[in-house]
Formats: C-alpha cells, sequence, structure tokens
C-alpha cells in the first residue's frame, strides 16, 4: 500500500466535476477511497448546483474526510452550469499533486489498485502518460462495450511489460482510430497538463476526444495497462416519441463534434495526431451528409458529403458525393 506524502503534495489529484447530482457521486468517492494508494487529493467541482443538490454535496464528501477530499464551489446555486471543459480546468489550476486523474461523478473506478499500479509504472519509467480499460455499461448492468481501445490493447500486447499488465506504447500505437481514452481511465504528469493549456474551453463536446489527442502528441512516454480499471455508465436511450426534436439534438452535437475537430487539426503537428484528426473529421462530415440526406435535405447533404471527401478523399465515397449531388441538382437545389 503507498502511503500519503507527508511532503504536503499529493501523488494525485482527482478532478471529478459535477453539478446536482449527488445521488450518483457516492459510488464514485467510494471507488476512489477504496484505493490502496491513498496519496492524493480528490477535488470534486460543483459547477452551480441548486441548494439542495449542494447540501448534499456538502454531506457526502464531508463524511470521506475533508483533509483530502474537496467540495470546491464554481457559480452561485442554481446558476447556469459552466461546462466540463471549463470546470475541469478549474479543478487543474488548483491542483497540487504530480498526477492528475479524472472520474466523472456518475462513473466509477473498479480496481482498488488503479492509482497503486499508475504510480509505480509512472516513477518507474518516467512516462508522462497512463491509461487503461474501461468497460461501457447499460442502465440494466449489461456490458455494450467490453474493450474500449481494441487497437492499443493488441498493439499494447507485443512489447514488454514495464510491470504487471502494464506495457509502454507509442503515439502511434494510441492514436489508433477509433480508440480513444475516456477521461475515467486518464492519468497524466500535472506538468503535461500544464503544457497543454487544460481543456480547450470552447466546446462542452467531445472535449475528452480533443484533449486524448494533443496529450498523446505531446507526451514524452505513454504506457497503457491492458486491464478493466474503470466502469463508464452509459446513460439510458431516450425514447422516440419526439424523433424531430431528438435528430436536432444529435446533429447540434455532430455540428460541435465536427468544430472540436477541426480546431484539432489546427492545433496538433504529429503525423499520427494529424491522421486521427483527419478520419475523425471525414466520418463525423460523412455521419452529417447520411442524416441530411435521410431527412430529404439532399443541399446540405451533398455539402458535408463534399466537404468529408476533401478531408480525406477515396473513391467509394467520391461516388457518394456524385450521387447526393445528382439527388440535389435534380430537386433544383445546387450544393453549396
Amino acid at each position: 500500500m503507498s502511503r500519503s506524502s507527508t511532503t504536503g503534495t499529493p501523488a494525485f489529484s482527482i478532478i471529478v466535476p459535477s453539478r446536482n447530482r449527488p445521488h450518483y457521486l457516492a459510488e464514485c468517492l467510494d471507488a476512489i477511497a477504496a484505493q490502496t494508494c491513498n496519496d492524493y487529493e480528490v477535488l470534486v467541482i460543483d459547477d452551480g448546483s441548486d441548494e439542495e443538490s449542494r447540501s448534499a454535496y456538502e454531506s457526502l464528501i464531508g463524511g470521506y474526510g475533508r483533509e483530502r477530499f474537496r467540495h470546491v464551489i464554481h457559480n452561485p446555486a442554481g446558476a447556469g452550469g459552466a461546462g466540463p471543459s471549463l470546470v475541469r480546468n478549474i479543478g487543474l489550476r488548483i491542483a497540487r499533486g504530480e498526477y492528475i486523474a479524472f472520474c466523472d461523478d456518475d462513473d466509477h473506478w473498479c480496481r482498488d489498485d488503479h492509482l497503486e499500479i499508475a504510480l509505480a509504472s509512472l516513477r518507474k519509467t518516467g512516462a508522462d502518460l497512463y491509461l487503461s480499460n474501461q468497460q461501457a455499461v447499460a442502465p440494466g448492468g449489461e456490458v455494450i462495450i467490453e474493450t474500449l481501445m481494441e487497437n492499443v490493447a493488441r498493439k499494447a500486447a507485443e512489447n514488454t511489460a514495464v510491470l504487471e499488465d502494464v506495457f509502454p506504447v507509442s503515439v502511434g500505437d494510441v492514436l489508433s482510430y477509433p480508440d480513444y481514452a475516456h477521461l475515467n481511465i486518464t492519468i497524466l504528469e500535472r506538468r503535461l497538463a500544464e503544457r497543454l493549456s487544460g481543456f480547450w474551453e470552447r466546446t462542452n463536446y467531445a472535449e475528452d476526444v480533443h484533449f486524448f489527442v494533443r496529450a498523446s502528441e505531446l507526451a514524452r512516454g505513454i504506457l497503457y495497462r491492458n486491464r478493466t480499471c474503470a466502469i463508464h455508465n452509459v446513460p439510458a436511450r431516450r425514447k422516440k416519441a419526439d424523433s424531430v426534436s431528438t435528430r436536432l439534438e444529435q446533429l447540434d452535437k455532430h455540428m460541435l463534434e465536427t468544430m472540436v475537430y477541426q480546431h484539432l487539426l489546427c492545433v496538433v503537428r504529429h503525423p499520427a495526431a494529424i491522421r486521427y484528426g483527419r478520419l475523425s473529421l471525414s466520418n463525423m462530415q460523412k455521419t452529417i451528409a447520411s442524416e441530411l440526406e435521410a431527412d430529404g435535405r439532399h443541399s446540405a447533404a451533398a455539402l458535408f458529403a463534399a466537404n468529408a471527401l476533401s478531408t480525406l478523399p477515396g473513391v467509394k465515397w467520391a461516388l457518394k458525393t456524385a450521387l447526393v449531388s445528382v439527388k440535389a441538382l435534380s430537386s433544383g437545389l445546387r450544393p453549396g
């Protein structure tokens, strides 16, 4: 067991954003408190929760011991939420730990040696980015994703372990589209997070992918633990009764994701990061084009199809783009 630091600087700062969800938070904090390594501080960043939830947070967090579990309040009670990017950046600014870990309030770690193995591996190798596996679980308990990063797991197994089931991986190994590391299973040196200037605050969606690609590109060493260390609880799917509003909400998310990938391509330099960004952007543009086409909006569909083609050219999609463009012309609307 790793004991608490006597220097005043903990090994880990664990950032947990939360807003009006104290009923979820207990399982998350229980799993942190159960870690065999207790050299950490927990920063629960309260993003404008209402008075009732804020009171519940105070009671809940206080029960774990305020010397390590802190309730960090952002925005007055009941105020509009600032969003996950800004809130996590608040945590990064006040974090004292050598390493930064994350966990969403409605998810939890499922191995009590998660921090212990991470710390031993990072210090042994000098790496500054550590990833592991995560399962995705449906509301009924069914595992819907067994291995989050199948490509990375396969490539990691080809290398020699540095400690138990922890393997060194390259930037190219990690940025193997469509694999990406959810924040629940991401641990990085605080200095690396500072080099990244934290999360891009212009988006509140797909910010984790943006952060993951940039961190992978700038890391001086990357480790992957081929073991499930976290559980992501997938929200229940909304019923399709209000299909129009559901489609519009999904389109909004896809547009935000497109913006994230465009920005990513503006800031990354490593060939693997550029390829990851191009694949992500092209595939999202293809998704939007297909959704618009299914909705009979052929002119807009042709525009996004052409964008996807220019982002990442390919013969098959060139034919698809031509077909969509013909539909747009036949409906009396020219693409663009």
